[in-house]
């Protein structure tokens, strides 16, 4: 969950809803994804990382 207090200050600054995050492997972590989608955004991990190549 490495993004998720970065994540948290956009959504506090901004509102919550309707933002790509674009990440890498850390990114990939179901939990940081889960809350991600769960706040309404979307993420975008790069060919690289969906296919496990790092």
């Amino acid at each position: 969950m490495y993004y998720v207090p970065a994540i948290v200050a956009v959504r506090q600054s901004l509102g919550v809803g309707g933002r790509t995050y674009v990440g890498d492997c850390k990114m990939a972590a179901l939990a940081t994804r889960a809350f991600v989608a769960a706040g309404g955004d979307f993420y975008y991990l790069g060919k690289e990382v969906a296919q496990g190549v790092t």
